[in-house]
């Protein structure tokens, strides 16, 4: 087990776990857990024993978005609105680079989400393959009633999934989606009742580990292909994980 105060991972039999540990904060996202969010990830992507990362959080979110201290003691709304865009402008380049690195990653990810995914936390989540969430999960974007467009990097992943109509309600209405919406919306693959949603995540996360390793990941790799617009999976994309 690695830890570190933004972040801990661990493996254990072919699951690489990644755990966002800055609870008291909402696991906000500062200069700090960007590079050690960037750490963890290359290291489980390139560590090939990997075949399934499961991303948790710890505390009652599982990540509130861009850390807004900057923001603090300002009441007046379109100060904080004017504030609001160059305070994140150094992050989101930073942000975009992981979240290709975490949507190509060789290994199936699955993201469990509780409580708040918001702005950055939300595209965390969509870059896996995979999510679950807990009862009380809410997920949204509010880049645009804080006066920011969001980023072609979010926008991508979600456009990716939902039909375009769908991205712009969600994107430009700043729609605040509950476990159920996300469900019906294909965005959550499982919903977890109160209290289990470590337990739920571990067995949804064993179930991907049982199969076997070349068609799963050879399969997840080809899917990708497909969606980024290839016809074939190119020879040196072909996963060749330890089984």
């Amino acid at each position: 087990m690695v830890q570190h105060e933004r972040v801990r991972t661990e493996l254990s039999g072919g699951l690489g776990r990644l755990c966002l540990v800055r609870a008291a904060q909402r696991n906000a996202i500062d200069e700090a857990f960007l590079d050690a969010f960037e750490h963890a990830v290359d290291t489980l992507a390139e560590d090939r024993r990997v075949r399934v990362v499961l991303l948790e959080a710890e505390g009652p979110s599982f990540c509130a978005g861009f850390d807004l201290g900057v923001l603090d003691g300002i009441e007046d709304e379109d100060e904080r609105k004017r504030r609001f865009a160059p305070a994140i402008r150094g992050r989101l380049r930073h942000m975009a680079r992981i979240l290709d690195r975490l949507y190509n990653m060789e290994p199936v990810s699955i993201a469990a989400v509780q409580g708040a995914a918001a702005g950055g936390g939300f595209s965390i989540a969509l870059a896996c393959d995979l999510r679950i969430v807990a009862r009380d999960a809410r997920c949204w974007f509010p880049e645009v009633e804080l006066g920011s467009a969001l980023s072609p990097a979010s926008t991508r992943l979600l456009a990716r999934m939902v039909p375009v109509g769908v991205a712009k309600d969600i994107i430009l209405g700043g729609r605040r989606l509950d476990a159920a919406t996300l469900h019906t919306l294909g965005l959550a693959n499982r919903i977890s009742e109160p209290g289990a949603l470590g337990a739920d995540a571990l067995t949804y996360a064993h179930e991907f580990l049982a199969k076997p390793p070349g068609a799963l990941l050879t399969s997840k790799a080809t899917i990708n292909a497909i969606v980024a617009g290839h016809t074939v999976l190119r020879p040196d994309l072909i996963p060749d994980r330890e089984s």
